[in-house]
């Protein structure tokens, strides 16, 4: 079995993650850990062929669209 990735942005960059990503304007750290358990509660699970352990780290520009993630949750009528 495959060991799950976990994704998470904290405020601090640990020793034991696989891919670190530097958050625009927080100072916060976007992180992916290999391990059975999520490492901290509020950890997404994410496929482990999305993560490159191999690559440099990298910078991430996130944002909180309300509409955007309404439409996630529920999608506009007629769409599929």
């Amino acid at each position: 079995m495959k060991t799950a990735c976990w994704l998470a942005i904290i405020d601090f960059r640990p020793d034991d993650v696989v891919a670190p990503a530097v958050v625009d304007g927080g100072g916060e750290h976007l992180v992916v850990w290999r391990s059975e358990q999520p490492p901290v509660p509020w950890a997404a699970k994410v496929d482990p062929r999305a993560v490159d352990p191999d690559g440099g780290p990298g910078r991430a520009s996130l944002f909180d669209d309300v509409a955007v993630s309404q439409a996630l949750i529920n999608p506009p009528v007629g769409s599929s």
